[in-house]
């Protein structure tokens, strides 16, 4: 018998163990918001912005921030941002390049997507997919690296699915965590370049990724048991922040309307584009 062959991101997962019936909604019939909020916009100028600046380094050119920053610009107008959003963003890319102008890391790859097996049940063959911002060297290690802008100081979480899959699938025991601090102040007090643009090491064991692939098999085995069903019961603690709220709200027989008036059909993101 032929597998049906399904892929998982680190965020089909957090999907997944966050509900089941969104899952349905956004994965299954394929729906999602009408309008991306801004700070997904201002996350993806970010990465824009700093791709093009490593892949500068990769493949060395003349005026590598400034072509940078100009390839950001030009890519901001194509995003849900102000000009002003545009150029609060390019400013502070341009700090976090003065502030590491002499770092010690060597660029080994920009976005670099995978896919590798991972797991098979009765009915269906599991991959894992991902795109990781960056692969770098620091002296003999190699380190994945995840850019994260942040609006407010927060502190880093190393129990991430995301990490997780990065280095189980990649065999790498370190993830870095490149930080960019949106905001300048905390406390009252100016935050120096040093707390603006963290770097967080985080480390993974053998038994800690082995720890999280088992509880990862037991979740393909639940996706095969509830597909089979074609039941997606909803987790009603997740509800308050849900962007299908509305739809859970209405009765059975009227979510598939709601969802067709209020939202939209949108097309599965392919980490292999460009």
């Amino acid at each position: 018998m032929n597998k049906i062959r399904v892929t998982l991101s680190p965020s089909t997962i957090n999907l997944i163990q966050s509900c089941w019936r969104k899952f349905d909604y956004e994965k299954n019939q394929g729906y999602g918001v009408k309008v991306k909020s801004t700070a997904l916009d201002t996350g993806d100028l970010y990465h824009h912005i700093l791709a093009s600046y490593y892949n500068g380094i990769i493949v060395p050119r003349e005026n590598n921030i400034t072509e940078s920053i100009t390839s950001g610009r030009i890519h901001g107008l194509k995003l849900n941002l102000t000009p002003a959003e545009i150029e609060d963003t390019v400013l502070i890319c341009q700090q976090y390049f003065m502030y590491y102008k002499d770092e010690s890391w060597t660029p080994l790859a920009v976005e670099k997507p995978f896919t590798v097996s991972f797991y098979e049940t009765n009915h269906y063959e599991f991959f894992l997919e991902g795109k990781v911002d960056l692969l770098a060297k620091n002296g003999d290690e190699v380190l994945i690296v995840d850019h994260k802008s942040k609006a407010k100081k927060s502190y880093p979480m190393s129990l991430n699915n995301q990490y997780f899959a990065y280095c189980w699938a990649l065999g790498v025991d370190k993830l870095v965590e490149n930080v960019i601090y949106k905001q300048k102040t905390m406390d009252g007090s100016k935050m120096t370049f040093s707390d603006r643009f963290p770097r967080r090491i985080m480390s993974y064991n053998t038994e800690q990724l082995d720890e999280w692939y088992d509880e990862m098999k037991e979740l393909c085995d639940d996706y095969e048991k509830n597909h089979l069903r074609s039941f997606f019961p909803a987790n009603y603690t997740k509800c308050w922040d849900c962007s299908f709220n509305q739809v859970c709200s209405s009765i059975r027989d009227v979510r598939k309307y709601v969802l067709e008036r209020d939202y939209k059909k949108v097309v599965p993101h392919d980490i292999f584009k460009s």
